[in-house]
């Protein structure tokens, strides 16, 4: 997230300059626009990557957890199957206690 952040403000920074130069009547319109225009276009291609990379992460995320799930229910139906609900919770409660004292 910082890295994000500190994209922005070096890319604030180098528009304000920009605008700057163009106020001073250093650029025209046209100058800024193409000096603009190529940041702009390679900060939505990085976006634009950034978010493949993210779906792809939640899409294997998605996949663990439903894996666990899948796992977990099968789990707790041959434990209440087998009867040993209860001595798994023991099991859980008492290993809770050790990882807590």
């Amino acid at each position: 997230m910082s890295r994000m952040i500190s994209k922005t403000q070096e890319l604030s920074e180098k528009m304000d300059a920009i605008v700057k130069k163009m106020n001073q009547g250093e650029l025209s319109a046209e100058d800024v626009v193409r000096q603009l225009f190529p940041m702009a276009m390679q900060s939505f291609v990085q976006a634009s990557q950034e978010c493949a990379e993210i779906s792809q992460s939640l899409d294997e995320i998605e996949g663990h957890l439903l894996e666990a799930r899948t796992m977990t229910k099968y789990l707790f139906e041959f434990l209440g199957h087998n009867k040993l609900l209860d001595e798994f919770q023991q099991f859980m409660e008492q290993k809770n206690r050790i990882r807590i004292n």
